[in-house]
Order: structure tokens, then C-alpha cells, then sequence
């Protein structure tokens, strides 16, 4: 188990994150990599930083180039890859120390196109795990023809993807990229791992999924994925388009078309949230009675989805008044049109109850230590667990 793999980490402007991301790749227990940073026209200190771990780690090659996108930098990697073995780490997250020596450790075992794995998208205070749909082991090409390309990006038993699209929880061969990525659009931009993940998947001979979830996809402010605007929508058409277009080449449209369309949801649900402020599909969930007295003063906490149905319920069906909306996060919830202050207006107001209105136990733990040293009396603090009904 001695074939050398190659990491690939395109950057631009991630020097806050970028340590943690590098190192987390060079404490690997499998040691036999080969680490290229692919500096992508970065205008803070994500260059010199680069610059620094290859002068300390012969395992380290650094890229400087002009910026031109992340597809395009993945390209620009694997075209100085060593091996022909290789995969990829978005330069804001970071790795399990075994990971690659348990992948690879498949790979020596069976050779397949593309080993999978799950992902584990990590915030300060709450972590969720998504894994492949299919069960852990090697899966031949007739397999992957009957099973795994008709519910790839959708499944409608989970309603979900079937497999999730992150290029940086596979291991894939050299050769399968090129074949893929040789005629892509470097400009996509939404979607741009789902365009070489899942035509990858539907060329491949043979696919191994794993189930566990070593990399940290680690989701803030400056994230892509929380930033729509109404160029959003002719990009997310563009991935669209491409899909179908490669999907029809390939003789697979009638096994894909109707799953394409579902994960399109993916984009133009949170987009028109995003741009307009209106949630087309919003979850529901039950506001416990117990929670709230007829008359009575409120402060919601949690912007959330939960917040968002709590807040909906108050406002159209209780006889109570919304002293205020708070959350942490007030500012980028705001811009979505959303009336929602700081946690720290509690301070200035008169209520009775403040209903936290969230789902994860870590988080609340925080928030009720945080109102208490705002000066929130425990009594006033209600939650209970909320209960999804749509």
C-alpha cells in the first residue's frame, strides 16, 4: 500500500482557514502524498503562506496563477499530478488524520475508479453527517448502470441525493478526470463538483463506497452557498444545461432527467429565498403549547428554519405579541428580508417569555448561557425539542 496520491487544494483568498486546511493534509497517517496548492490569483496572504509549508515539506508544490476559478484550478492540479491517483481539499476545510489511509487502503485492495465517501458539514457547534445511499463495497459496472445512475442526484425514497457531489470525499483516477473535465465549462460555478462527480460516476467501471465521513466541509459566512443574486439563476441554468447536454451524449437522459430536475431545487429554492426573501417550500414545525401563554410577551430566538415556522405560528395563529426576532447571525439573515435584530436588543425590552427556537441540544446550551449573562432569568428561557410536520 505505497502508491503515491495526489492531493490537490485550489486557493483563493482562504488565508484565514488555509493553515488548518494544509496541515490537517500533512498529518495524514498514509505519508506517501504529494500536496498541490494551486494559489489562484490570491490577493491576501493565502500566496506567501503556500509558499512557506513547500519550503518546509518536500511532499509540498505550490502553484501561482492567475485566477480563473476553482474548475479551473482542479484542472490546472491535475495536469501537475505525479500520480495518477488523486483527489481534492477545498482550502477552508480540513481532513481526519486517517482518512486517506483508509481509502487508500481500498484502493490497494480493489483498484476502482472512484472510491466515495461521506461528508461531515461542520459549524462551530453543530456537526451533520451525509453518506452515500449505497451500501458500504465495490459495485462493478453493471451495478452502477441499474443501480446507482438512476438515483445518483436524487432518490425518491430519501428525497435526497443518492450520492453526495463533493469531488473532495472521492478518490478517483488520473484518466477518468481528463476524460471528463477535458470539455467542460470552467465557468460554471454552481454545481461545478456535481458536473465531474456524477458524469464521472456514470463513466466509471467500478465504484467502492465507504461508510464514514473523515472530511469537514465547514460552512460560514463566505461560503458560496449562502450567497445568491440574480446572476445566480442564469449560472445555475448554465450547470443545467451542461448536465443534460452530457447526460443525452452518454444515452442516460431518460434515467436522469426527472432526478436532474429535483436536484435543481438544490439552487433555485435557496436562490429565490436569497434574492427575494420568499421561502417556497418552508418546513413546518409544531409550536409546542407549553411554550407560550394566551397574552402573552415573546422574543424568538433562532433565525432559523424552526425560528421562521415558530414565528409564523405566532404571528397568523396565537393570541400572543412578538416582542422581537433574534439571532446571532442577524446581519446576513437580514439581508434575505427578514426583520431580525440582535441578540443583544433583549437588554432594552420587556417580555415574559424568550422561546428558543432551535434544534441542535449544543446549540441551545450555548444560547441559554449567553441569556443568562445577558441577564435572562432561567424561568423565562422555554425550549423543547421541535417536532417536524411537513
Amino acid at each position: 500500500m505505497d502508491k503515491l496520491l495526489s492531493v490537490i487544494v485550489p486557493i483563493y483568498n482562504r488565508e484565514k482557514f488555509l493553515k488548518r486546511c494544509i496541515e490537517s493534509i500533512l498529518k495524514q497517517t498514509y505519508v506517501n502524498i504529494e500536496l498541490i496548492l494551486v494559489n489562484d490569483g490570491s490577493s491576501d496572504g493565502s500566496g506567501k503562506i503556500c509558499d512557506k509549508y513547500a519550503a518546509s515539506d518536500l511532499r509540498v508544490r505550490v502553484f501561482h496563477t492567475n485566477n480563473k476559478g476553482s474548475l479551473s484550478a482542479r484542472s490546472f492540479g491535475v495536469s501537475k499530478a505525479r500520480s495518477e491517483i488523486i483527489t481534492f481539499v477545498d482550502s477552508d476545510d480540513w481532513i481526519e488524520e486517517d482518512m486517506y489511509f483508509q481509502m487508500m487502503n481500498v484502493f490497494h485492495l480493489f483498484e476502482p475508479d472512484i472510491i466515495s465517501t461521506g461528508l461531515n458539514l461542520g459549524e462551530e457547534l453543530s456537526t451533520i453527517n451525509e453518506y452515500d445511499y449505497f451500501a458500504e463495497g465495490l459495485y462493478d459496472r453493471e451495478k452502477i448502470v441499474q443501480d446507482i445512475v438512476p438515483f445518483m442526484m436524487y432518490h425518491p425514497h430519501t428525497k435526497k441525493r443518492a450520492i453526495t457531489p463533493s469531488l473532495c470525499t472521492k478518490i478517483m483516477k488520473k484518466s477518468l478526470w481528463e476524460d471528463v473535465a477535458k470539455d467542460i465549462n470552467n465557468h460554471i460555478t454552481y454545481g461545478e463538483d456535481a458536473a465531474i462527480t456524477y458524469i464521472c460516476i456514470a463513466k466509471a467501471r467500478t465504484v467502492f463506497f465507504i461508510q464514514n465521513a473523515w472530511y469537514h466541509y465547514c460552512v460560514h459566512n463566505s461560503s458560496m452557498i449562502k450567497s445568491f443574486n440574480l446572476d445566480s439563476f442564469y449560472k445555475i441554468k448554465q450547470f443545467s444545461d451542461y448536465m443534460e447536454l452530457k447526460f443525452k451524449e452518454l444515452g442516460i437522459w431518460e434515467k436522469t432527467w426527472y432526478q436532474l430536475k429535483e436536484y435543481m431545487k438544490l439552487f433555485i429554492v435557496p436562490a429565490i429565498e436569497g434574492v427575494y426573501g420568499v421561502e417556497l417550500m418552508p418546513p413546518q414545525y409544531q409550536l409546542p403549547p407549553e411554550l407560550i401563554c394566551k397574552g402573552c410577551k415573546v422574543v424568538i430566538y433562532g433565525g432559523g428554519r424552526v425560528g421562521k415556522s415558530y414565528y409564523t405560528t405566532c404571528y397568523n395563529e396565537c393570541d400572543v405579541n412578538i416582542v422581537c426576532w433574534v439571532d446571532k447571525n442577524y446581519e446576513k439573515l437580514s439581508e434575505s428580508a427578514y426583520y431580525i435584530e440582535s441578540p443583544t436588543r433583549i437588554r432594552e425590552l420587556d417580555f415574559d417569555y424568550v422561546i428558543v427556537a432551535i434544534e441542535d441540544i449544543k446549540i441551545v446550551q450555548f444560547v441559554k448561557e449567553e441569556l443568562l449573562k445577558e441577564g435572562v432569568s432561567e424561568e423565562k428561557i422555554k425550549w423543547c425539542k421541535p417536532i417536524k410536520i411537513n
